[in-house]
């Protein structure tokens, strides 16, 4: 996360979702640290470039069925 802001909004964002019992799902995250960031505030999808860069239906079947790391992305 960019700043302290950011992390307090994107904290407030996934604690209102829990509450309202829906799943939220980070978009555009692109590093560990951000990956790190998310788990500390149990935010439990993630999507964005440090998993994959954008890939068609077929690639990513082939990814999801044969990659630890695309594995272990989805069950995180």
């Amino acid at each position: 996360m960019d700043s302290k802001d950011n992390r307090e909004i994107v904290r407030i964002i996934i604690m209102l979702a829990a509450n309202l019992g829906l799943d939220v799902v980070a978009e555009g995250v692109e590093t560990a640290a951000q990956v790190n960031d998310l788990k500390s505030l149990d935010c439990e999808f993630a999507q964005g470039y440090f998993f994959s860069k954008p890939v068609d239906s077929d690639t990513i079947k082939k990814l999801l069925g044969s990659s630890d790391k695309a594995r272990a992305a989805v069950s995180s």
